[in-house]
């Protein structure tokens, strides 16, 4: 696949790019992004290719930012605000790039992609793809920085009071939720004030035997309730004690099944681990794994008969 060269059409461009992705090109993928600005479908698939090879790869992701990558993709989500395509994919790649790296966070707040960010949320708002991506980018971006989070915040519960039912945005946005109430009191407070205890516990009932999802919501529930007694009462109004005591019974041992057997009983493990945690921290009992708690509860009863 020869790179990209000044003598190319926007067609061409667009069609040579799966074969960048595959010889691992970051540079024409930009370049044809560079020279062709205004075109829509050029914008589009560069910026899902570009989500391609950054990835989990940190060397395509570095080679990216070098690049002038995270001007590109902002210039285009500025250029092409409504086309769900550019900011869906745009905000993955982001996401990518803000995962955990304090410069790149940085730079992408000066060329303007929070804001970008939060409005491709609301000029797309019935995109599930784009509330994800967007989200994903924006949690990673708010960590360490309180003014972004007090815009970020209500944006996220909004997304996931839009998509209840959609197993993507639950576990994305639940996770990002997860993440920036852990030892951030303001954000704990924001999440509450936007909605956001509530809508974790009506995710609980809706995907009760999801481990992957519920993993992230008892998670999210228990940073929440961690040393605030106001959220702690906000999920017991919501119906969280009876929620994560069912979370906390799920069976994590593994008893020699197969590999995906062995999976999801790791994964039904955690997450009555957390849901415990999250109890613990709301002053609650936590349910002993051998069902001790319910013993004990029908020893009392008994008790309580003989008198």
């Amino acid at each position: 696949m020869p790179p990209f060269n000044e003598q190319m059409t926007a067609e061409e461009a667009r069609a040579n790019m799966e074969g960048w992705v595959e010889a691992n090109d970051i540079d024409s993928i930009l370049g044809a992004m560079r020279a062709f600005p205004d075109n829509i479908d050029v914008a589009r698939v560069a910026s899902y290719t570009l989500a391609e090879v950054a990835g989990e790869n940190q060397a395509n992701r570095d080679a990216i930012v070098a690049a002038g990558g995270i001007a590109l993709l902002c210039g285009a989500m500025a250029r092409f605000p409504d086309n769900a395509g550019v900011a869906k994919w745009a905000s993955y790649t982001l996401g990518y790039l803000a995962d955990g790296n304090e410069a790149n966070k940085e730079a992408i707040r000066e060329a303007g992609g929070v804001p970008l960010l939060c409005g491709a949320m609301a000029r797309v708002p019935d995109n599930a793809g784009v509330a994800i991506a967007a989200s994903r980018a924006l949690g990673n971006l708010a960590l360490g920085n309180q003014a972004n989070a007090d815009a970020i915040l209500p944006l996220i519960c909004g997304a996931m009071a839009r998509f209840p039912d959609h197993s993507g945005v639950v576990y994305n946005l639940s996770q990002a939720l997860a993440n920036l109430a852990d030892n951030n009191p303001a954000n704990q407070e924001a999440i509450r004030e936007a909605g956001g205890i509530g809508l974790l516990c009506g995710a609980m009932a809706r995907f009760p035997n999801d481990t992957l999802k519920m993993g992230n919501l008892c998670v999210a529930l228990r940073n929440l309730a961690f040393e605030n007694q106001a959220n702690a009462d906000a999920i017991r109004e919501a119906g969280g004690v009876p929620l994560l005591r069912r979370a906390a019974t799920l069976d994590g041992t593994w008893n020699g099944e197969e590999v995906g057997e062995m999976m999801e009983r790791h994964n039904r493990g955690i997450t009555a681990e957390w849901a415990n945690k999250a109890l613990t921290n709301m002053g609650e009992e936590p349910v002993a794994a051998d069902g001790a708690n319910e013993n004990k509860e029908e020893e009392e009863q008994k008790e309580t008969k003989g008198d």
